[in-house]
């Protein structure tokens, strides 16, 4: 079994094998994915349909998700943004004054 995400053609005959009856762990088998995965992608797509799974509700839980894990950086609040300012004008290293806020030197070279 690679190792590779879902794709739209996947969960739809995920779909289909849900609606003809067949089992999860089956359904893994003809798909080629572990168990576990289909398990996930199944609560991923949870919908009040008949077989409990609908493919747009898993595809666009997904692309949030997605969204949301590739952030290039974390969003500072004002005041952190503010303290790290003050500490930078003072001469202090972007180490130093990430040290000091509580932050990574590379979240303060991202937002600088």
């Amino acid at each position: 079994m690679a190792h590779h995400h879902f794709t739209r053609s996947d969960r739809v005959l995920l779909a289909k094998l849900l609606t003809s009856g067949l089992g999860t762990r089956s359904c893994a088998r003809i798909l080629g994915f572990h168990p576990s995965s289909v398990y996930r992608e199944l609560k991923r797509g949870t919908a009040s349909t008949a077989t409990g799974y609908d493919v747009r509700v898993a595809r666009q839980r997904n692309k949030r998700l997605r969204t949301a894990a590739n952030q290039q950086h974390r969003k500072l609040h004002d005041i952190e943004a503010e303290r790290i300012t003050v500490l930078l004008k003072q001469c202090y290293s972007p180490d130093q004054a990430g040290q000091a806020v509580g932050l990574s030197h590379s979240t303060i070279y991202r937002w600088l």
